[in-house]
């Protein structure tokens, strides 16, 4: 029975993990949830692969966690004062 009880906790924290990552990466969490729990540390895996990294660049820069240089168009952090790519002169975010 505890054998049970310590497979059960094991799932569910992968299941818990895969959400997390798929919500980071832009992804439906619930599918994060599902390969989480059904396929374990493989599907960690596979959720991460789930969503591009332009899909998390559009998901940060909606949230606001980051922004776009005028001059190159790469992202840096809003609090950023340059580029960190072309060190051009970011504009002050407003708040």
């Amino acid at each position: 029975m505890d054998l049970m009880i310590a497979f059960g906790l094991i799932t569910t924290l992968f299941a818990v993990v895969g959400m997390a990552i798929a919500r980071e990466r832009g992804v439906d969490m619930l599918s994060g949830f599902c390969l989480g729990l059904l396929l374990g540390p493989f599907g960690l895996v596979g959720t991460y692969m789930l969503g591009s990294t332009d899909d998390r660049d559009e998901v940060m820069l909606k949230k606001g966690q980051r922004v776009r240089c005028n001059q190159c168009a790469e992202l840096a952090r809003p609090e950023a004062v340059v580029c960190p790519s072309c060190h051009h002169a970011l504009a002050p975010a407003v708040e």
